[in-house]
């Protein structure tokens, strides 16, 4: 397996079909994260460090844009910068639902409190 680092900046994969990434977050148990997801992405909204750290877990194609260079680049063009962080907030709100859809149906079944 090959680490891929600490998260600075937003990852994404290429479809393929079996998950492909798996994540440690600090001082937590690692999950695997499927092929075509996003990762990282709230660091360009919030500019925290990540919590934890990716390994691929076979070979992967990773998109990796580093936020000081995107930055620059979207400096001259605010409609682009637009887009690009109104996806990044479409993305979040999307993994918000789902997680508090998770919670809900955990809760109905007497997992969570």
């Amino acid at each position: 397996m090959d680490t891929i680092g600490a998260l600075k900046q937003v990852m994404m994969f290429k479809d393929v079909a079996d998950p492909v990434l798996h994540i440690v977050a600090k001082a937590a148990e690692g999950v695997t994260i499927p092929a075509g997801e996003t990762i990282g992405e709230a660091q360009f909204i919030d500019g925290e460090p990540a919590g934890g750290t990716v390994t691929a877990v076979e070979r992967v194609d990773l998109l990796v844009i580093r936020s000081e260079k995107l930055t620059d680049a979207l400096a001259g063009h605010p409609e682009a910068g637009y887009e690009f962080y109104r996806a990044i907030a479409r993305s979040l709100a999307g993994r918000l639902r789902r997680a508090v859809s998770m919670l809900a149906f955990a809760r109905e079944r007497g997992v969570a409190r």
